[in-house]
């Protein structure tokens, strides 16, 4: 299992300072061979046109071409086949007034638009 930590130490509205965040993520049954071809497409074929989306350029159309769409769709395939599993374990939210856990919130929010 991999857990990951990530944390805001100010968030601020309107230019004042409202709080602090932190997130904490588990992930379980990922195969991670089929993962880093998948990431290997995305860095090659995704984040050009994202790039050109940031920098105000026109963004390229994504292509594939066969042989990177049977790549990624057996790749996608063996991915699922090991029921991967992604979790919030911890999401907290911290203002001046105390320290706010909606994990219950999202857990609701998620299902309903799964």
């Amino acid at each position: 299992m991999t857990l990951t930590i990530h944390k805001i130490d100010e968030i601020g509205y309107q230019g004042k300072p409202v709080g602090s965040a932190a997130m904490a993520v588990s992930m379980k049954n990922v195969d991670i061979p089929s993962m880093l071809v998948l990431t290997k497409l995305y860095q090659e074929k995704v984040q050009p046109a994202q790039a050109a989306a940031a920098a105000g350029q026109p963004v390229p159309e994504l292509q594939l071409t066969e042989a990177e769409q049977t790549l990624a769709q057996a790749n996608v395939d063996q991915l699922l086949a090991a029921k991967p599993q992604v979790a919030v374990e911890n999401l907290s939210l911290k203002t001046t007034n105390g320290e706010i856990m909606p994990n219950s919130c999202l857990f609701v929010i998620l299902w309903k638009y799964t």
